[in-house]
């Protein structure tokens, strides 16, 4: 018995928390926690166990006390027979209670109380969390969690719907989920007589009565609060968007008509739409929705080779296998073949172990799909089919078939050497080349440059490169390369700068001054930085300059701002002089 009030005894870290890591609230007044903040926790519970929080006071003229909640349920299943549900009363009688299902979260944002009948005496309004289990002995079960946020009196005339589960827009809705909400008064009572309820386009109750196959149970917990609880014949359909209607009137003629809506969630397992091959080495599978792609090591997911299947459908033609599996979009990936694939012949690719964003795998048999080897474009009158240069004798002599197997097979090495040549434009351009031909170009450009550089930065530099030789030697060419290389604006302060005196053109002491006599000074300068740099970008910037500079000149430093004086001031009771601070 010693844990039995283990959901009340640590307030500030299990219940009443007033600032929870594990919600914004979005009034953030008044929020409490019942149960634990964090999911994992556990404790032993008898049966009944229960936390909750009462106020005991008098409600004026108030039509509606109104709140906002937060469920989040256990992370791993429970024992059978047991389940966590918030609750709410006012006095002794229970007014709502919502099972906190397990692995789910859904905000209420539309708690209500009816205040309406409560009288003007004091009584007690109070939120809370249980446990309902059955047997006698304690179990450990993990925490959930209750938030309770913003908890007002609304003075709000007229004949509202609250307290609705699903909630209006919720998604990812169990399949076998009930619709509850409530009816409030303000001046009469609800009454089940004069309302009609509508379910997916389906009046489902009518004037009391509720159509053949629905359960809809009903009653009053308050004198103005009638609550309903609605059950479907089936399960819902996945992904299915639900669209619940109520209409009423209210003993004293208050009228209601509402709509919302919900999506229940997925329970379709993803579909392979198509494949393709784009190249001889890779093949694009696109999928009808998002699938996880997050760690190919766990082996279900759409990253994993092992999880594709590559059969051919036709002969001759080359086996393949998938080595390796690219991201493309959150629907579609990118195999990667062993070795090229045979042109134009017929392929099956199997998928297995993939999953969609809600956990559900892949099946047969919308997990295939079938796609030609690829086979690059050809100039339109080259014909160069090793067949057709076979002697007739040859080919009439051929009665087995044999010789044109063999020259079928040979036929498929002779068009991937004729593809790769008619690519040599395209090798040969910056702009559409293969990476590993980009360091090629470079290399046969002279790039003086060391620089680890990115694909975009490489074609960037091999258009530029014999731009940045004209301008070796000059001022202008140190700034531009900077500017290049690390988007950085330097300036160079050159000791013999304009002010100093020239012989055979300046007039000492006409606007001139002495320079250095010095050789090394007169040729000497500063690369002068806007703003701080890191230690990787000056080590660029020396590299560039030493490159890009006129051999007789020497870069003699690189100034950079001054960053500001941090003062550090006296914190009493911490600082120790000369230790943490210091005089200023």
């Amino acid at each position: 018995m010693a844990d039995r009030s283990l959901l009340a005894r640590l307030p500030g870290l299990i219940s009443q928390r007033v600032a929870p890591q594990g919600w914004l609230a979005p009034q953030g007044r008044w929020v409490y926690v019942f149960g634990h903040d964090q999911p994992g926790w556990t404790g032993f519970f008898f049966p009944g166990d229960t936390v909750r929080i009462e106020q005991i006071g008098t409600y004026g003229t108030a039509t509606v006390i109104r709140g906002r909640a937060r469920l989040r349920g256990p992370v791993n299943a429970l024992p059978v027979g047991w389940k966590w549900q918030a609750f709410a009363r006012v006095g002794v009688s229970e007014i709502w209670s919502f099972d906190i299902d397990v692995g789910k979260t859904y905000d209420i944002d539309d708690l209500v109380i009816g205040a309406q009948g409560l009288g003007g005496g004091s009584i007690g309004l109070s939120y809370g969390l249980r446990i309902v289990g059955v047997g006698t002995d304690a179990l450990e079960i993990e925490i959930p969690a209750f938030y309770l946020d913003e908890v007002v009196f609304d003075e709000t005339p007229g004949l509202i719907v609250g307290n609705r589960l699903p909630a209006p827009n919720a998604s990812g809705v169990l399949d076998d989920s009930t619709i509850r909400f409530d009816l409030v008064s303000e001046t009469g009572s609800p009454d089940e007589t004069t309302t009609t309820i509508t379910v997916d386009g389906l009046v489902v109750f009518a004037a009391g009565v509720a159509t053949a196959g629905w359960t809809v149970d009903y009653g009053t917990s308050l004198i103005s609060q009638l609550r309903f609880i609605i059950t479907p014949p089936v399960l819902w359909d996945s992904l299915r968007v639900i669209v619940v209607r109520v209409e009423s009137t209210s003993t004293t003629g208050e009228e209601l008509d509402a709509s919302w809506s919900f999506t229940v969630e997925d329970l379709s397992a993803p579909m392979v739409l198509s494949a393709a091959s784009t190249d001889h080495r890779t093949v694009v599978v696109t999928f009808d929705e998002v699938v996880q792609a997050v760690n190919a090591s766990a082996g279900d997911d759409a990253l994993n080779p092992s999880n594709y299947t590559i059969t051919r459908m036709e002969a001759p033609s080359v086996a393949v296998e998938v080595v390796e599996v690219r991201a493309l979009t959150t629907s579609s990936v990118e195999l990667v073949l062993n070795i090229p694939i045979t042109r134009g012949c017929l392929y099956v690719v199997a998928v297995s172990n993939v999953l969609d964003a809600f956990g559900n795998v892949i099946e047969a048999p919308w997990n295939v799909a079938t796609f030609t080897g690829y086979a690059c474009p050809s100039p339109s009158k080259r014909r160069f089919d090793l067949w057709d240069a076979i002697p007739d004798i040859n080919k009439d002599a051929d009665v087995t078939r044999d010789l044109y197997k063999f020259i079928s097979l040979i036929q498929e090495p002779v068009d991937l050497q004729l593809c790769d040549i008619d690519r040599w434009t395209d090798i040969l351009d910056v702009d559409t080349a293969p990476e590993r031909f980009l360091d090629l170009m470079l290399y046969g450009l002279g790039n003086p440059f060391n620089f680890v550089l990115n694909e975009v930065d490489k074609r960037r530099l091999i258009r530029v490169l014999p731009t940045i030789y004209s301008l070796k030697g000059t001022a202008k060419g140190i700034v531009d390369v900077v500017r290049f290389f690390l988007a950085l604006e330097i300036t160079i302060d050159a000791y013999n700068a304009s002010s100093t005196w020239v012989l055979g053109v300046s007039e000492l002491g006409s606007g001139t001054i002495l320079g250095p006599s010095d050789r090394r000074a007169l040729y000497s300068f500063d690369v002068v930085s806007a703003v701080g740099l890191t230690d990787a970008e000056r080590a660029r910037i020396r590299e560039i300059v030493e490159y890009m500079k006129p051999a007789h000149t020497h870069l003699i430093r690189i100034v950079e701002p001054t960053p500001p004086i941090v003062i550090d001031h006296l914190e009493l009771g911490f600082s120790e002089l000369g230790v943490t601070w210091i005089l200023h």
